[in-house]
């Protein structure tokens, strides 16, 4: 999409606002069967023309262009990665809290 430079133009006001956020945590579901691959929970995709090798977030193109400042928050540490052992959304009210506690209040 647009968003993450697919297309012809590039919006400069995307990279410009999301290198703004504090933090973004990125919460994969080991066991997802809604997103696939699941590494698009954390930025990952089918390397383009396969439906069998995963890029990992540096891999990708969106990452290397940082068309719209995912290198850049990715290098700021401002990207948190984590994990449930579930499917999509299913975790525990402890991990949404540690989550929360830990990544945004404290």
């Amino acid at each position: 999409g647009e968003w993450n430079g697919e297309g012809e133009r590039v919006n400069p006001l995307y990279k410009e606002n999301f290198v703004k956020v504090e933090r973004f945590a990125m919460i994969k579901a080991m066991k997802d069967t809604m997103v696939y691959p699941n590494w698009g929970e954390w930025w990952g995709q089918f390397t383009p023309g396969s439906y069998h090798t995963i890029q990992k977030i540096n891999e990708t193109d969106m990452y290397q262009r940082d068309t719209f400042g995912l290198k850049t928050v990715h290098e700021a540490g401002k990207i948190l990665f984590n994990h449930t052992d579930g499917n999509h959304l299913v975790f525990s009210m402890e991990q949404l809290e540690w989550w929360v506690n830990n990544y945004f209040l404290g």
